[in-house]
């Protein structure tokens, strides 16, 4: 079960890591004329114990997932490394999720924020949780 969940991953939502829905629930839900709210499964957005989120902007969409994770893991070693994708286009989106070890955390930072990667300059800070946004 866990396995098909991680392959369902599609990012990250006031803090917790959202899963997107089959589309056969999602029409059962219509059918049913269940409020959306009731399909989306929340869990929270989980780092290993003794590591940090870094935020990494400004990616090249060129590069592929495990270039740039050996890039990440020439500093230090990668805990977990996400990297969200659009949900309209499947295309990979300008940012991405990378754990660290908490004492590698700012020597990543240091060398990696600014750090030219096929012609555009990464941006890496430490990850905030998501600010809660009003109803729409």
């Amino acid at each position: 079960m866990r396995k098909f969940a991680i392959q369902m991953k599609v990012g990250t939502m006031c803090g917790s890591t959202v899963f997107c829905v089959p589309r056969f629930l999602e029409n059962l839900r219509e059918s049913l004329q269940v409020p959306a709210i009731y399909f989306l499964f929340f869990f929270p957005m989980a780092t290993t114990p003794g590591t940090k989120r870094l935020f990494v902007g400004n990616v090249p969409f060129r590069i592929e997932a495990d270039e740039l994770r050996s890039i990440f893991e020439e500093v230090a070693p990668v805990a977990d490394f996400f990297w969200p994708t659009d949900r309209e286009t499947g295309r990979k989106k300008g940012f991405l999720f990378v754990d660290v070890a908490e004492e590698d955390m700012a020597a990543v930072i240091e060398a990696m924020n600014g750090k030219d990667v096929m012609g555009r300059q990464l941006a890496v800070n430490e990850a905030q949780p998501r600010e809660a946004r009003p109803a729409r």
